[in-house]
């Protein structure tokens, strides 16, 4: 019995050392990353010193050389870099155009909005509605944070 788990361990270290594992490893660490960088997105002090970190790394690659300006570019290098710009150009446009018609389409294959009913008009006002929903969310996320706050403390 002792001898089958010994060989039930080596089994699921080798197991551990296929390639789908280190792939689904991997896979599982960019979405925890992608999770991370969201989360202090969010915040707004958080992710200006995200941005303050980036501009210093940036900076701090370029005066070690790891990074070239366009200046010190040969013009093989220059004409490549020139052309790697517009085609990022062209599809950021590109981009931008297709989700402007697609916009253009959803809207003109919608059907019209549902009328409110003359009866829920005359009890409140629909944007009156929706500011109360959008004033609970408020008080929702104030003592959510209060709540994180209180956590970070302790």
């Amino acid at each position: 019995m002792h001898r089958h788990f010994q060989n039930m361990a080596r089994l699921k270290v080798q197991n551990k050392n296929t390639k789908a594992h280190h792939e689904e490893k991997k896979t599982r660490q960019r979405e925890a990353m992608r999770r991370l960088r969201e989360s202090r997105r969010q915040d707004p002090e958080k992710y200006e010193e995200d941005k303050r970190k980036e501009r210093e790394r940036y900076y701090r690659r370029k005066e070690a050389g790891q990074i070239k300006t366009i200046d010190q570019m040969s013009e093989r290098e220059k004409r490549n870099q020139r052309k790697e710009w517009r085609n990022r150009s062209k599809k950021h446009y590109l981009g931008k155009k297709n989700a402007k018609e697609l916009e253009l389409k959803l809207q003109e294959n919608s059907p019209p909005a549902t009328p409110i009913p003359e009866e829920l008009m005359a009890e409140a006002p629909y944007d009156e509605i929706l500011q109360e929903r959008y004033d609970g969310r408020k008080r929702q996320g104030r003592s959510r944070r209060r709540k994180h706050v209180k956590a970070l403390r302790k």
